[in-house]
């Protein structure tokens, strides 16, 4: 059999900064940025809750631990889901050239992103606390 994907500390903070790196880039147009930070959080997403399973499996962490790990899960992919709408608002108001839902929804937008990242925050941190 092969080896158990198995993620460590250095790992998960490696893929935390990944993400911060994603959206330090000025020279990206507003739309790829969000792109980028749903794309990074997707994997944190995921790399958070294959280790908090594997943590709960092995014994390490308590039911209150893993009901907490699960409603911050809960927040953060809500905080995407709603990142992902307001990028696909804003790419049909640029699509349909409509300048004034561009505006909002350009803001809308860019306040899910910081939502997201907001809740990517909460979850790497608690993770990195479990360890």
């Amino acid at each position: 059999m092969g080896k158990r994907f198995t993620v460590h500390g250095s790992r998960f903070i490696g893929i935390f900064i990944m993400a911060a790196m994603l959206m330090s880039c000025a020279m990206m147009s507003p739309e790829r940025k969000v792109y980028n930070v749903l794309y990074a959080s997707a994997v944190t997403y995921d790399t958070a809750l294959r280790y908090a399973a594997e943590q709960y499996k092995a014994g390490k962490l308590t039911e209150d631990q893993k009901t907490r790990v699960i409603e911050l899960a809960k927040k953060y992919r809500l905080a995407v889901k709603t990142g992902e709408s307001g990028l696909a608002i804003y790419m049909k108001a640029v699509k349909d050239g409509d300048k004034t839902e561009m505006s909002g929804a350009r803001a809308a937008m860019n306040t899910a992103a910081v939502a997201v990242q907001e809740a990517q925050k909460l979850l790497t941190e608690y993770i990195e606390a479990l360890e």
